[in-house]
């Protein structure tokens, strides 16, 4: 493998490794948004201290759990206790 070579390897392996970061970004930011539009639309509004506990989630499970518990739980109450 010649040094040309090498550095488009490590070229493609870097935009690889940067274009899965942005999308896993652009997955987080859009199941965080989607949980607090839920909650936003069944109960009116949603307590800044709620908002910044969801947007502090970076777990991206964590995060499409709390959609389903969105869309189920009753109350704001009932839905921070999943937090």
């Amino acid at each position: 493998m010649t040094l040309a070579d090498q550095f488009r390897e490590e070229g493609k392996t870097e935009g690889i490794s940067i274009g899965l970061e942005k999308g896993l970004l652009s997955g987080l930011i859009a199941v965080r948004n989607s949980v607090l539009r839920v909650l936003e639309l069944k109960h009116s509004h949603v307590p800044e201290g709620l908002a910044e506990a969801v947007r502090s989630i970076s777990d991206l499970p964590k995060l499409e759990q709390l959609l389903v518990r969105a869309l189920e739980s009753v109350s704001l109450e009932e839905f921070a206790q999943y937090l």
